[in-house]
């Protein structure tokens, strides 16, 4: 479950365009060596795989094992204007992703400890620093099969980036810090979290080195705002979250999409609740000229878990309506199970 964009039956978003089309050919080699994901490893005489494709129905019958992947591509002109992400599609069993070089997600677990991800569409951030807009860039997969079909299995694999982030007033994606802990104070706008560790916002955790962790978490994110900037009648946009999220703005809290029993003696978990797009009314004058803090408390029942689908950010009240229109399709059935912005 996408900047757009990481992991468990995650259902397509209709707000994903495509940037560039990756199915068809890419270069492929059985065996497993730590220079294969580098920009300028040579990789002339690796074989031809079609993508997306299974490497058993391509001659590689019964292989069981490590295998790599490797593709360059070029970005269209106006590409940086985008926060892109990488969708790869169902890969059997764990991968390893990497752009230029720079390792942007995994999912599942290799040996000695190995847990297959298989069953999981994979939808990764890439960084704008490690991307080139000029030149030509290259994508290397490390992937291991334990049994039966193995590789990059089904589709679509492609670059895309969320539309709706065009609608955004203040863009608040990227670093965010992180704590797998869960203590009220965490909330508050003076914590000192710079021991915390960082993770990139949108993406599942899962697909950033918590592999099987379920539970509550904690992001925070500090930013800044110029004196002069229009803060009234605003609205937080943090996409989707899997699965319940508590939310903060300079210790207050604005709204909250949390399960009615998850503090009572039974524990009821909403399996759709995740599709729900979050958006919370920002209280007048909560929002400062200067330093603001949000601090968001996530608890994930299974599969993946965080802030893992864009637009993450700042709007008005009629951008606002305009993204919770498109995905009105996907809260269906869900209304009765979640508390919403407590000041609509």
């Amino acid at each position: 479950m996408l900047t757009g964009c990481s992991i468990t039956n995650i259902p397509a978003s209709s707000n994903l365009r495509t940037l560039v089309n990756l199915s068809g050919t890419w270069l492929f080699s059985l065996g497993d060596e730590k220079d294969w994901s580098a920009v300028k490893f040579d990789d002339s005489k690796w074989d031809q795989i079609k993508v997306p494709s299974s490497w058993e129905n391509q001659g590689y019958v019964e292989y069981d094992g490590y295998a790599w992947y490797r593709k360059s591509f070029s970005l269209p002109q106006g590409a940086s204007k985008y926060d892109i992400c990488l969708q790869i599609g169902n890969i059997d069993d764990v991968d390893k992703i990497f752009i230029n070089g720079h390792l942007i997600g995994q999912t599942g677990k290799f040996a000695p400890n190995y847990t297959s991800g298989y069953g999981n569409e994979r939808i990764y951030r890439i960084p704008a620093n490690i991307l080139n807009y000029n030149s030509e860039n290259i994508i290397a997969v490390r992937v291991y099969d334990d049994q039966r079909d193995g590789g990059i299995t089904s589709g679509p694999v492609r670059l895309v980036y969320n539309e709706d982030e065009e609608n955004l007033d203040y863009k608040l994606d990227g670093e965010w810090k992180f704590s797998i802990k869960d203590r009220t104070e965490y909330a508050d706008i003076n914590y000192d979290d710079s021991s915390w560790k960082t993770i990139k916002v949108p993406q599942s955790w899962q697909s950033q080195g918590y592999w099987g962790f379920y539970g509550y978490a904690w992001y925070r994110y500090k930013f800044e705002i110029d004196p002069g900037m229009d803060l009234d009648n605003k609205y937080l946009v943090l996409g989707k979250i899997d699965d319940y999220d508590q939310v903060y703005v300079n210790g207050k809290l604005i709204g909250q999409n949390w399960s009615k029993t998850l503090f009572g003696n039974t524990y009821f978990h909403n399996h759709d609740l995740y599709k729900i797009l979050r958006g919370y009314k920002i209280p007048k004058n909560l929002l400062k000229p200067g330093i603001n803090v949000i601090a968001v408390r996530v608890f994930d029942h299974g599969g993946v878990g965080g802030i893992y689908e864009g637009p993450i950010g700042i709007t008005n009240k009629n951008s606002w309506e305009d993204m919770r229109r498109k995905n009105e399709n996907q809260i269906k059935g869900v209304e009765n199970f979640y508390f919403g912005n407590f000041f609509e």
